[in-house]
């Protein structure tokens, strides 16, 4: 087990390295103070990670599926392609067959449009 890089044959080390350092008399409450702030950083670094652990976790939340997203604008086109019930060709034809009423209504001509049921008259000479 590591923390901060430093593993258990890297602490062992240091604590031979202290004991020669300060001595067999001291050694005892340095340690202590050792542990204590030990103790403290692991608590600080432990609150840090599950601060940044709730932080992911909300984002996470907020931002969803993307896939999900995706799926919901394709099923949209899905939805607007197939709404569209004819052809392109029949279409053309619908909007000319109404632009030709409607020239025929500004023009004074009766139609088929004008008169329901009733075959297209022709123009008088």
């Amino acid at each position: 087990m590591e923390f901060f890089g430093v593993g258990a044959g890297e602490a062992v080390m240091i604590l031979v390295v202290m004991l020669l350092v300060v001595g067999p008399k001291r050694f005892p409450t340095v340690a202590r103070e050792a542990g204590k702030y030990y103790r403290m950083a692991r608590r600080y670094a432990d609150a840090v990670m599950q601060d940044v652990r709730g932080a992911m976790d909300d984002l996470e939340k907020e931002v969803g599926d993307p896939a999900e997203d995706f799926r919901s604008l394709r099923d949209i086109g899905r939805d607007f392609t197939s709404g569209i019930s004819s052809p392109v060709g029949e279409t053309t034809h619908e909007v000319r067959r109404i632009g030709g009423a409607t020239r025929d209504a500004a023009a004074g001509e009766p139609t088929a449009e004008t008169t329901p049921g009733a075959p297209p008259s022709k123009p008088e000479a």
